[in-house]
Parts: structure tokens; C-alpha cells; sequence
């Protein structure tokens, strides 16, 4: 059913000028609208139970917007331009005001090379599209008037869908009157990264990184970006930058340790870990990343390395694997006082651990500890493959124990392996005098030759004196016997000792060395009475006058001797004094 309207010519030109105007590019106008009906005022209203006649001055209508559409995609080869553009002004003619038909018009125009006749055309355009706005900024250009242009260009590359590329060319000619321009050249950054030219994208981005840290997530974006394109210095430093501006942002934190990662840079990328561990203390990946980068970073890294892990025992004094770490590093700086503890803590947190038991040896340091841990060691040092470590502590816990044999053992066999180990061990030297077979006694002389080389030790002289003459090195024992006379006068009786045990040996010339260090030193009347003997056997009256003088009280018979050199001296009332003095004691004419 057709209901009819009686309307002015008017009201219908107005009326099929508002469909056409509404009508998408590829819809199709009402074909209940027939031109008969609208040229004598009429319009038909279908309600959908009846079609009236096709009207063909919408079909025409219909057909002009579907033509002009490749022209305004700017994409029309094989399309009469002639024939369109004269459809087109022939609509225009009867007050057809549609931009889309102006742009087309214009765009015809230009391709043509009638630039004088496009431009109009999209000055009355209301809302020019991206391709009319590029084509007027180059008429502009072409005129000269290139700062305006400028304004167009810009435009139109606003214009342009978000993955048009073409936005690119009008954001460079734009730059090119422009160069510089801040708003702009990031607005191009960011088309740039869209076509997925991510070097030329990070450059400009990098430019204006003022702008950019302004924005915490596009500046992420970007770092990443150049991460993805191998600049990990330039991302690096972003992330710096972006950090200090942002220093509660966490995630940048952790985007920065994996950058320095991937740049090999551990002592860095620990910083970086333990900032994000900072920031979020619950988050121990983090600082056990930092730890484990700090730990392999070798010397470059212990500082910072042993000043987290304290700081991570602060909050997890429990650990037995951050108290083990410390304790490890501890051992590599010497400090076996303070491992010990972390390794004892460790122990606690974690009995019986294997890889903390091993790491034991190493930390104990003092008679008290090895006395603790004796049995560990025993048990290590019977094993096979024992360190030298071992081997010298379990030595030094047999000698504790009184166990002299065995600590004397295990001194010969660290002799063998690791000698230089031996050198100063006084333990040692003591031990293996004290168990007094040749081959204790060999080494015994091997280490108290060194130990008293380095300087006097008055025990040492002594053993050495008794090792030198019981192995019947006479000019050892006599060179002993004299420096314990010189440097320990205390012990001058065991000097004697070894002077008579040289007189005994037919070793008249090393005695009398030890001898005369003993009158120079802490003169003995029986020291004396010995060299004055010697001195007399050879006729030295003088020299063994002087001795007997020393003896003269303690001995009987010094008097006597001391009066046979006054009388070989021409002293005879001397020598007379000196006989009546031993009459008188021992009743001998």
C-alpha cells in the first residue's frame, strides 16, 4: 500500500538532497521514490508491504557517489574523468552542496595539472580529507607560501590513518619547512615505529627524551624498542634516566637489570636487581639474581657482594644459604674468625649439610676449634684425597691430644706434599723432635734450620743443638750451642753441655767456640775451668790464667793451675800465692 503526500517541489529537492547527503558511498537510495512522483510534489512513504517504481534520479545519485568514490581513495585508473567531472558539475548546478562531490572534483582537477581550478574546490571544503589537505599545502608551495603550507602539511599527516605510511612523507615535508619541531618529529617517531621502522623511530624518540620521560609507559615502550633493535647501551641509559625520575617505578628497575644482563655488565645488573629487591622486599627472585651476578663477578663485585648479603640476613636471618654464601666469601678475605660463625649458623639452619661440613676446615682456625671438631677432622684426614688444610689441622689435634706419633706422621707426610707448609711451624718442630727417630729428626732439622734462620727462637736453639749432636753434625751443634750462649745466657748450662759432649766427640775447636761465647756471655766456672785447660794444653799462659782466675773459688785445683802460668809468666810471688792457696785447701806440698 502506497500512501501519497502532497509536498512542494521544493520540499522534495530538499528532501532528496537530505537522503542523498546521508546515504553511505555504497549504499543505495530508496527506489519507492520515483522522479514522476517527485517532480509533481509527491513522496511516497513505503511501510515494507508494497515497492513502488525504481526512482531514477536516486539511482543516479546513488550511482555519481559510487563513481566519485575511487576518486576520493585517489585509485580511478580506467575512469572517464571527463564524463565524471561533468556529472558532477551538472549536480552541482541544481545546489548539490556535498563535500564528497567538491573533493572530487578538486582531485580531478589537480591530477589534471588545473591546480588554479582545485583549489577553490577545497577551500570550500569544510572538512577536507588526509589527500585534499596534502594536495593544497603543495599548491601552497608551489605558490611560495611555504609556512602556511607548513599548517596543511601537518594536517594531513594528522589525517592519515594510524598505519598509512603516506603520513610519513607529509610529516617529513612538513619538517622540511619546519626542521626540528618538537610536537611533530614525535608524532613521526611514532608513525615511524607503526611501519615498523624502529631505528629511525628510536632516534627521534631519543631526541626529544625530555618530552619522553614525561610519559613513564611510552618511555618503557621506547626502551624496549631499542632493546629489541640490539641499542642496549641507549636502552641502558633510558632506563637510568627514566629510574631517576621515577624512582617508586619498580618494573623499571627490573627492565634495567635485564638489559645490563643481556650486556654482560653482572656487577650492574646486580645493582639494578637489588634496587628492584629495595623497592619490594618480598620479591626475592630479585635479590637472589643480584647475589647470584655479584657472586660471579669475582674480585670487581665482593664489596657490594658481602654488603647485600648482610643486608638480606637483616630480613632473613634464617637463611642458611645467605649465612653459607657470607661465610664463603668471608674465607676468600682471610677472615676465618667471622666465616666460622656464618658457617656455624649455616650448620644450625641446615644440619649436617654436606657442602656447609665441607667448607668447615676451611673456617677453623685456633686450638679451641680444632679441639671441637676433632673427630671431623680425624675422619677427613684419614679419608682419602684429604686437603692440606686438613692434613695440617688433624696434625696439630694429634699433638693437642698427645697423640706424638701420629701427629709426627702426619707432619712427615704434609712434608712431602706441601713442605713449604711446614716452614715456622714450631708445633711441628717440637712434635717431631719430641718423637726422635731418624726421620723425625731429619725434618725436625729441615724446619728449626729455616724457623731459626728467620730469627732466634730459644727453644728452637735448644732442640737443635740436641737434634745437631745426636745426628753428629758437630759444626751445626757448635754454631747451635754458640747463639744459644750469645742470644739466650739462660741457657748457657745446655751450651756446656754440648761444649763437653764436642770435647768428648775429639771436637776440641767447637767446644772452645761455644766455650769462649759462654765466658763473654754468662761466664761458668766450669766453662772456664774447661778453656783454661785447652788454653794451657797450648801453652797460652795468659789466656788460661784468665780462666782459672774465674774458676778459682769452685774448683780445688784451679789455684795450682792458675799458679803454673804465673810461674810460666815470671810471676813468681804470684805463683807462690797461689800454690799455698792450694796446699792450704787440699793439703798437696
Amino acid at each position: 500500500m502506497i500512501i501519497r503526500f502532497r509536498i512542494s517541489t521544493r520540499q522534495a529537492t530538499v528532501w532528496l538532497a537530505a537522503l542523498i547527503a546521508v546515504a553511505p558511498l555504497t549504499g543505495i537510495a530508496d527506489p519507492s521514490v520515483s522522479p514522476t512522483a517527485a517532480a509533481a510534489g509527491f513522496l511516497p512513504i513505503s511501510f515494507g508491504a508494497e515497492t513502488g517504481s525504481a526512482d531514477s534520479a536516486a539511482e543516479q545519485a546513488n550511482a555519481l557517489f559510487l563513481d566519485i568514490k575511487p576518486v576520493l581513495a585517489h585509485n580511478y585508473a580506467g575512469i572517464d574523468t571527463n564524463a565524471l567531472l561533468a556529472r558532477i558539475q551538472e549536480r552541482q548546478k541544481w545546489g548539490e552542496k556535498d563535500d564528497r562531490l567538491i573533493e572530487a572534483e578538486g582531485i580531478i582537477h589537480w591530477d589534471r595539472g588545473d591546480v588554479h581550478l582545485a583549489v577553490p574546490c577545497f577551500q570550500r571544503l569544510a572538512n577536507p580529507g588526509a589527500l585534499t589537505l596534502g594536495f593544497m599545502a603543495e599548491a601552497l608551495v608551489a605558490k611560495g607560501e611555504k609556512y602556511e603550507a607548513a599548517g596543511w602539511f601537518l594536517r594531513a599527516a594528522r589525517a592519515q590513518r594510524p598505519s598509512e605510511p603516506a603520513a610519513i612523507t607529509l610529516y617529513l615535508r612538513y619538517l622540511e619547512i619546519k626542521p626540528g619541531e618538537a610536537q611533530a618529529e614525535m608524532e613521526l617517531a611514532e608513525r615511524y615505529e607503526r611501519q615498523m621502522r624502529f631505528g629511525e623511530s628510536a632516534d627521534l624518540y631519543l631526541k626529544h627524551r625530555d618530552r619522553l620521560l614525561k610519559d613513564p609507559a611510552a618511555s618503557e615502550r621506547v626502551a624496549g624498542l631499542l632493546a629489541s633493535q640490539g641499542r642496549m647501551a641507549d636502552a641502558a641509559a633510558l632506563y637510568l634516566e627514566l629510574r631517576k625520575a621515577h624512582p617508586e617505578n619498580k618494573a623499571l628497575s627490573v627492565h634495567l637489570a635485564e638489559t645490563r644482563e643481556a650486556m654482560g655488565q653482572r656487577v650492574e645488573a646486580a645493582q639494578a636487581w637489588s634496587d628492584a629487591w629495595i623497592l619490594d622486599g618480598t620479591d626475592t627472585t630479585a635479590r637472589n639474581r643480584a647475589l647470584a651476578h655479584l657472586e660471579a663477578s669475582g674480585p670487581a663485585g665482593e664489596d657490594a657482594f658481602r654488603t647485600l648479603l648482610e643486608k638480606a640476613l637483616q630480613y632473613d636471618a634464617a637463611s642458611a644459604s645467605l649465612h653459607f654464601k657470607l661465610a664463603v666469601l668471608l674465607l676468600k678475605s682471610e677472615d676465618r674468625k667471622g666465616a666460622y660463625t656464618h658457617l656455624e649458623k649455616a650448620l644450625k639452619a641446615s644440619p649436617g649439610n654436606p657442602t656447609y661440613t665441607a667448607r668447615l676446615p676451611d673456617a677453623i682456625e685456633g686450638d679451641s676449634l680444632i679441639l671441637v671438631h676433632f673427630a671431623l677432622l680425624k675422619t677427613r684426614f684419614e679419608k682419602e684425597g684429604s686437603s692440606v688444610r686438613v692434613a695440617l689441622l688433624a696434625a696439630r689435634g694429634f699433638s693437642l691430644t698427645g697423640d706424638k706419633p701420629r701427629a709426627c706422621r702426619a707432619w712427615s707426610q704434609l712434608a712431602v706434599v706441601a713442605p713449604r707448609q711446614l716452614e715456622g711451624r714450631r708445633d711441628a718442630f717440637l712434635d717431631l723432635t719430641t718423637c726422635g727417630d731418624a726421620a723425625s729428626l731429619a725434618l725436625a732439622n729441615v724446619i728449626g734450620a729455616k724457623h731459626l734462620a728467620a730469627g732466634f727462637d730459644r727453644e728452637a736453639a735448644r732442640s737443635m743443638v740436641q737434634i745437631a749432636l745426636r745426628s753428629q753434625d758437630y759444626p751445626k751443634a757448635s754454631a747451635y750451642a754458640t747463639r744459644l750462649a750469645i742470644e739466650a745466657p739462660a741457657d748457657a748450662p745446655i751450651a756446656l753441655a754440648a761444649a763437653k759432649s764436642l770435647l768428648e766427640a775429639g771436637r776440641d775447636g767447637e767446644s772452645r767456640e761455644v766455650l769462649v761465647a759462654i765466658g763473654q756471655h754468662a761466664p761458668m766456672p766450669e766453662a772456664s775451668m774447661l778453656l783454661g785447660r785447652m788454653y794451657l794444653a797450648s801453652k797460652d799462659w795468659s789466656r788460661a790464667a784468665e780462666q782459672f782466675k774465674v774458676a778459682h773459688d769452685s774448683f780445688p785445683e784451679a789455684p795450682r793451675l792458675l799458679g803454673e802460668c804465673l810461674a810460666e809468666l815470671k810471676d813468681f810471688q804470684g805463683a807462690a800465692a797461689e800454690y799455698e792457696t792450694h796446699f792450704a785447701r787440699t793439703g798437696e806440698k
